[in-house]
C-alpha cells in the first residue's frame, strides 16, 4: 500500500476515467448520434491510456523525491521516502515507468502509422522531470505546467480521434456534410474546466506548504507574494470558474435545466463553499481541506459526463 501511496494511485485512477469518460460517455455517443464510428480501436486506446498512466506515475515518484526536504517539514507523518521506502526506490520506478510510457507510445504510434505522434507522451514526461527538478520552484509557472498536462489528459483523447476521423472523411468534413466540431468542443469545455480547478488547487496547496517551501528555498507563489496576496488570485480564479460555467450553460446549452442543475449542485455551491472556507483559512490544515474539496469538485465535473451519456442515449 506504501508504493501505491507513493504514485498517488487515487490520481491515477481519476486520469485513466477521464480518458474513459471522455471516450465512452462524450465521443462515442456524440458520433453515434450521427452514425459515425470511434476511429481509434479499443487496443490502441488501451494503449493510449497505459502510456498516460506510466508517465503520470512516473511524473508522481520522482515529484516526492524532489520535495523530500519540505515534505519533512509540510507534513513529516506522511513522507514515505526514506522511511517505509528507501529513497533509490523512487528512481527506479520513475525510470521504469519512463520506459514503459515511452515504449507504449512508440508501439501506438507505430500501430496508427505515424511514429511522429510518440513525441507527444515523450514531450510529457520531459515536462514531468523538469517540473518536479526545477520548474516547481518558479512562482506560477509550475501551477502552469500542472494545471496544464492535467488539462491534456481530455484533449489527447479527442486529438488522436480527430486526427484519423480528418483522414477517414477528409471530403465530408470539407463539403461540410459532417461536423466534429460540437464533439472537440464539448471535450474541450472539460479540458478547460480541468485546467481551471487544478491549478486553483495548485495554488491552494502552495499556501498549505509554505512553510516548508520557503524554508528550503522554493520560490512559490505563496512564497513570494504572501498567502493574503495568493488568496486574493485564487478567489479572482474561483469566480471565474463560476462565471465561465453559468456563461456556458446560458450560451451553449439553453434550456438544459438538468445540466444546469448539475453544475449548480455539483460544482457551483461546492466552489461558493471553497471560496469561503478559504477566505478564513490561515493555518496548513485548513488549506488542505480546502485544496481536498477542490479534488472532488474536480472529479464531479469530470463525472458529467456521463450525464452526457444519459442524455444521448
Amino acid at each position: 500500500m506504501k508504493y501505491l501511496n507513493l504514485i498517488r494511485w487515487k490520481n491515477v485512477l481519476i486520469v485513466i476515467a477521464t480518458m474513459y469518460l471522455m471516450r465512452y460517455c462524450v465521443i462515442k455517443p456524440f458520433l453515434e448520434y450521427g452514425d459515425l464510428p470511434v476511429m481509434l480501436s479499443s487496443f490502441n486506446f488501451l494503449l493510449m491510456v497505459v502510456s498516460v498512466a506510466a508517465a503520470a506515475i512516473a511524473g508522481y515518484s520522482i515529484n516526492d523525491y524532489f520535495d523530500l526536504k519540505a515534505d519533512k517539514i509540510n507534513r513529516p507523518d506522511e513522507v514515505l521516502l526514506g522511511t517505509s521506502i528507501p529513497l533509490k526506490h523512487a528512481l527506479y520506478i520513475n525510470y521504469v515507468f519512463n520506459a514503459i510510457a515511452i515504449a507504449v507510445a512508440l508501439w501506438f504510434a507505430v500501430r496508427l502509422g505515424d511514429w511522429n505522434y510518440s513525441f507527444v507522451f515523450a514531450f510529457t514526461t520531459g515536462i514531468l522531470w523538469f517540473y518536479s527538478t526545477s520548474y516547481k520552484s518558479i512562482p506560477i509557472l509550475g501551477n502552469l505546467i500542472v494545471a496544464s498536462l492535467v488539462a491534456m489528459v481530455p484533449i489527447l483523447v479527442v486529438a488522436f480521434e480527430m486526427i484519423l476521423f480528418s483522414k477517414a472523411y477528409r471530403a465530408e468534413l470539407s463539403s461540410g456534410t459532417i461536423n466534429y466540431m460540437p464533439v472537440m468542443y464539448f471535450v474541450t469545455g472539460f479540458s478547460v474546466f480541468a485546467f481551471m480547478v487544478t491549478f486553483l488547487r495548485e495554488m491552494v496547496k502552495d499556501m498549505e506548504d509554505r512553510e516548508g517551501d520557503k524554508e528550503v528555498g522554493k520560490k512559490t507563489m505563496a512564497v513570494v507574494f504572501g498567502i493574503a496576496t495568493s488568496k486574493v488570485i485564487a478567489q479572482v480564479l474561483l469566480w471565474a470558474t463560476v462565471f465561465s460555467i453559468y456563461y456556458v450553460a446560458f450560451k451553449y446549452l439553453p434550456g438544459d435545466w438538468i445540466s444546469l442543475a448539475y453544475f449548480t449542485i455539483f460544482i457551483v455551491i461546492p466552489l461558493l463553499y471553497v471560496s469561503w472556507k478559504l477566505q478564513k483559512a490561515n493555518l496548513p490544515n485548513a488549506f488542505h481541506l480546502v485544496q481536498q474539496i477542490l479534488k472532488i469538485i474536480l472529479v464531479t465535473g469530470l463525472l458529467y459526463a456521463v450525464l452526457i451519456c444519459v442524455q444521448l442515449a
